[in-house]
């Protein structure tokens, strides 16, 4: 990548986002004979290739209108099924959502509900020119007033919630808080990586002062997304206006709060707001039909059917500190849940943790005995409550007795989903797991090794839940980084 020439010999057929080492070094190269024209011909033939086997694909439909692909219909209702499917439920207390008959009046409030924005600034910055806000999709709600406030008149908020059946909030992150922050990169990788705009080193740094610097301030003045800062965030928890905002809310009407949180990643709420908060939804960047998912999942149209894919922690102490300037780190096996399993610390919501509109029961078939790499569990999966739903079962695995100093606890080796279940209803679905995690890699025989032993499994909805586990004796196995089977 870093080399025009051997990129060419290599395959790699197009430089991105715009053309930088090759723009400097290609021509050359070229002259020199480190690369040749043929390399250039076939890299070209290939990306035209691709083109012409792009078209004909679509040239069946009627009209080549790149609204008929781009934006489709079909494609905005994915857009919508993705984004309830992957909201998170945390709490539901009493089951105030899906919402019932009883509620009229939905006042929303925050300043995200009645934002457009999808995420991040960077390398991810694909824009739906038609987006619908939290808030545009709350107002289609049959037979309910919606009211909205941006939160910032705290007195108002009272008032306004004083009348309301249910809140509706929104808080949590944009671009400008966290996502790609390219003023973190080293001025010598900038002046490397993207020449054209760099083309000296201090010109880099000059960049790298100005985002850092002054980028954040000229945000008030400059036209939105002009300088996103974005980057790490400094701290798990909400900004504090956020913080103060639901505190506040929790405090007056907890009883009738849907707390949602708009994020990438783990977001830490003091106990007392995951204490009052009547109910948690985790909706992540829900992307372009966000409202419509919403609206839908408020109502029970939809169901919230995401599972964490990390953990969330009691308190930012939980965790090592981050120092964002260091210029290197060390890190070892133990992350994420495993972390928290080592300092035997629970989260506040585990991995893999999530709550639906209903209730399902686990009843499995463990082997007696694994000698393989690969193994399947079958798991049938019960909807044991009055509504609609689907489950998650997540297969876990540890040493069982005495573990070496880096064995996990308990990890992650298989999931599945089931299908949709009418209450009452069961489905029998095959889990594929597989003892990767819960191998060594061997220097001396460049192998991944699995102590052969007893081992504990789980067969649960999320990780750490109550479920009991089976001993099941795993007999030694090997196999090298290239094999497909153990």
């Amino acid at each position: 990548m870093r080399d025009a020439a051997k990129s060419v010999k290599a395959g790699l057929d197009i430089e991105m986002p715009f053309r930088s080492i090759r723009y400097k070094h290609l021509f050359k190269a070229l002259r020199s004979g480190k690369a040749s024209w043929d390399d250039i011909e076939r890299l070209g033939k290939r990306i035209l290739r691709f083109e012409l086997k792009y078209y004909s694909r679509i040239a069946h439909l009627p009209s080549l209108d790149a609204g008929q692909v781009v934006r489709s219909p079909q494609h905005r209702d994915l857009a919508k099924v993705s984004a309830s499917k992957g909201m998170v439920l945390f709490k539901n207390d009493d089951s105030l959502l899906p919402l019932g008959k009883d509620v009229k009046r939905l006042l929303v409030v925050g300043t995200l509900a009645a934002s457009t924005q999808t995420g991040d600034m960077g390398s991810s910055a694909v824009r739906d020119p038609d987006v619908t806000s939290p808030l545009e999709g709350l107002k289609k709600l049959k037979g309910i007033q919606v009211t909205y406030l941006d939160g910032f008149d705290l007195p108002a908020v009272e008032k306004a919630a004083a009348d309301a059946d249910a809140i509706f909030l929104l808080v949590g992150f944009t671009a400008h808080d966290e996502g790609e922050y390219l003023a973190t990169l080293d001025p010598q990788l900038l002046a490397t990586g993207f020449t054209p705009v760099f083309p000296h080193v201090a010109v880099a740094m000059g960049f790298n002062w100005l985002i850092r610097k002054v980028g954040p301030s000229l945000n008030a003045f400059l036209p939105k997304g002009t300088f996103v800062a974005g980057g790490d965030r400094v701290s798990l928890r909400l900004n504090a206006k956020d913080e103060q905002l639901v505190s506040v809310i929790v405090d007056f009407a907890g009883n009738k709060l849907i707390l949602a949180v708009e994020a990438s990643g783990p977001v830490v709420a003091p106990a007392h707001i995951r204490q009052q908060a009547r109910s948690i939804l985790f909706t992540g960047y829900a992307g372009s039909r966000f409202g419509d998912a919403l609206k839908e999942v408020l109502v029970g149209e939809a169901e919230p059917a995401g599972r964490l894919a990390f953990t969330i922690l009691e308190s930012e102490l939980d965790i090592p500190e981050i120092n964002l300037s260091a210029t290197s780190v060390t890190y070892d096996r133990f992350w994420g849940y495993r972390l928290g399993q080592k300092r035997q610390k629970r989260p506040a919501y585990p991995f893999g943790f999530g709550l639906g509109y209903s209730r399902v029961s686990l009843t499995s078939q463990i082997p007696k005995a694994i000698n393989e790499r690969f193994f399947t569990i079958k798991v049938a999966v019960q909807n044991t409550g009055k509504r609609k739903t689907s489950g998650v079962v997540q297969v876990y695995a540890g040493k069982a007795g005495t573990r070496r100093e880096n064995d996990y606890e308990r990890v992650l080796v298989g999931f599945a989903r089931s299908e949709e279940l009418a209450p009452g209803t069961s489905a029998e679905i095959e889990v594929q797991c597989r003892l990767d995690p819960v191998s060594h890699w061997n220097g001396s025989s460049n192998h991944f090794d699995v102590d052969g032993g007893t081992y504990n499994i789980w067969v649960s909805q999320f990780e750490g839940d109550e479920t009991k586990a089976e001993i099941v004796e795993v007999s030694p196995i090997s196999w090298s980084v290239r094999s497909k089977q153990g």
